[in-house]
């Protein structure tokens, strides 16, 4: 028995190993699976986004924060890892759009505004993949005025101004920071230094600005007011007709970008392959299969960052005419609310100032933003094989006139037929002494699957060849060999395209950025003739406090003389938002 015992141990042993050992391979295929709503604990999400300020002359950058807030913990949340942000006009055009990537609920960056923006009003929306299960109403907005350099009338409506009852009123509902100040007004570029603390056995992150105090504060909800308004709104949504669905159609990003879409298909949009692979030098592929309502997900991982992708059904699904529609991030049926009310006069002096000032920085180049040093990961590779079996570089070989040639005297392990007016490939498994019929084809690194594309191309055109004489076994699939063709850079990709093939622009995701500004410490800086008509002197997206421990901030104030106004805003580790506004004057 205790041999049987013995026996039994060690066959177990072996399919572990059998099942872990293919692991590295599944990963490659998409499983990605709608969530059961009503059945998960997965709660909603909240945004609310933290500008440096809320009037802007067209061409300067906008500074932003993200705080990403989980309604069923109470805390700033840790599963979605990205975040969509656009910003749209009157006419509910998006004139910007970006993906933001969070880490801990947390993610900060900045945009250039194009300096061919008219004057008006413009929505800044914002929300999670995730999100859109629960209703367009529970994304958020923000409205900002940006002005024209060159509007010297200033006639377009105002978004809608808070008034100053309603501005203390907000500040009572969220925990204040305190900011002990012994100086209401300071000289032309002195240093400021602004000391912080929460109360004790408090953690906070918070994003500081510090900007000239515009006349009209509009009526933007706050940190605050945009957390004590998510139990209701989620509720309603998720009963509402449209809303109300026992699948969730999208799903939580906690492992990176996803891309997704659908097969539209008269006959039948289950179980059809989906392909993605990207040009490159290593032949690459991720791929999916569609699931009964036609829908294909892609997890993408950071190698297929900032790269161009294609998507495409593989030639055996041609039969049935199928057509790829890809989900846009940025769907939005939101219609722009407006007031009556145009642009007040104390705004406009505000405005024309800023324009004055926007015309400065941009005659002697000043510029505000600076980059952050991204940290070095490793970017896994979607390889289909790493080793091939067989690979030549044309180079080493007199010139060939065409890809049929360079079989023929090359490679003896590929066979070419031709039939009906086109080439099929078959690959000699000379280890099996068998022909692999119908083998994967990748030209630059795209899954292709198509040698009638190439069979024109010479020498002149492909650089490298590789090949893979055996059954290669990728993920669920299994491929009768592989043909990778890697031609010169003068050979558009575009010319692979087909009905059933789709070019998907770069994801490019938002880098972190700081703001800069100047520094006085000095007698000679501080006479210095460059001029520096600041606006905006401060701006931190992230700044941690620990409880009763003071934290000070430095900075310099400008020539510009004025009102300034120091807005911040965070959340405390137990989910509770943190506010402060405080002032004081540069003479």
């Amino acid at each position: 028995m205790n041999r049987n015992l013995k026996y039994l141990l060690i066959s177990f042993t072996l399919v572990w190993l059998v099942n872990t050992s293919g692991s590295s391979e599944i990963r490659d295929q998409q499983i990605i699976y709608p969530v059961n709503i009503f059945n998960s604990k997965l709660s909603n999400e909240r945004i609310y986004i933290h500008t440096d300020r809320e009037i802007y002359i067209a061409g300067e950058n906008l500074f932003f924060k993200v705080y990403l807030y989980d309604e069923g913990q109470k805390e700033l949340s840790v599963r979605s890892k990205m975040v969509y942000l656009f910003i749209s006009d009157l006419n509910n055009n998006r004139i910007l759009q970006l993906c933001v990537p969070v880490s801990g609920g947390i993610g900060y960056g900045s945009l250039s505004l194009p300096d061919t923006l008219k004057t008006g009003p413009y929505d800044i929306i914002a929300c999670t993949n995730w999100m859109r299960n629960f209703g367009e109403s529970t994304f958020f907005h923000k409205q900002v005025l940006i002005a024209n350099r060159f509007d010297d009338e200033l006639l377009s409506v105002s978004p809608a101004v808070k008034n100053e009852d309603e501005i203390i009123q907000k500040d009572n509902k969220a925990i204040c920071l305190m900011i002990p100040s012994d100086r209401e007004s300071y000289h032309q570029r002195e240093k400021v230094t602004l000391k912080m603390y929460l109360p004790a056995n408090s953690h906070a992150n918070v994003s500081i600005s510090v900007a000239e105090k515009p006349p009209e504060k509009f009526g933007n909800t706050t940190l605050a007011e945009t957390l004590s308004t998510r139990d209701m709104s989620t509720s309603q949504n998720l009963n509402g007709s449209r809303g109300y669905r026992k699948m969730c159609e999208y799903l939580v990003e906690d492992k990176g970008f996803i891309i997704s879409g659908s097969v539209n298909n008269t006959a039948s949009c289950e179980g059809i392959l989906v392909m993605l692979s990207t040009p490159d030098t290593i032949a690459n592929l991720l791929y999916s299969t569609t699931n009964t309502s036609g829908k294909f997900y892609f997890q993408l991982e950071e190698y297929y960052y900032n790269k161009e992708l294609y998507i495409s059904i593989p030639d055996r699904y041609k039969e049935l005419q199928s057509e790829l529609i890809l989900d846009d991030k940025y769907a939005f049926g939101y219609k722009f609310t407006l007031t009556n009310a145009l642009i007040s006069d104390l705004t406009k002096q505000y405005i024309r100032k800023s324009q004055t000032i926007a015309n400065i920085n941009r005659t002697y180049k000043i510029q505000s933003a600076d980059s952050e040093m991204e940290p070095v990961t490793r970017r896994l590779k979607g390889n289909v094989y790493y080793e091939p079996d067989y690979k030549i570089l044309l180079t080493d070989f007199v010139p060939f006139k065409n890809f049929t040639e360079i079989v023929r005297e090359t490679l003896p392990c590929i066979r070419l037929r031709k039939n009906a007016g086109s080439y099929d490939v078959e690959i000699v498994d000379s280890e099996n002494k068998i022909f692999l019929e119908n083998p994967a084809i990748f030209i630059n690194g795209l899954f292709i699957n198509d040698i009638n594309y190439i069979v024109s191309f010479g020498s002149d055109k492909i650089q490298r060849i590789e090949t893979v004489t055996h059954k290669r076994v990728f993920g669920s699939l299994e491929f009768n060999g592989i043909l990778s063709v890697f031609t010169s850079a003068d050979v558009k990709n575009d010319i692979f395209f087909s009905h059933n093939i789709l070019h998907f622009m770069p994801i490019i995701l938002q880098s972190r950025t700081q703001y800069t500004f100047p520094e006085y410490s000095t007698r000679k800086k501080i006479v210095s003739r460059n001029p520096d008509f600041r606006q905006l002197l401060y701006w931190n997206p992230s700044v941690d406090i620990e409880g009763s421990q003071p934290i000070s901030v430095e900075f310099y104030t400008s020539d510009n003389k004025g009102s300034y106004v120091i807005n911040i805003e965070g959340i405390t580790s137990d989910g509770n938002p943190v506010s402060c506004v405080e002032y004081f004057d540069v003479r």
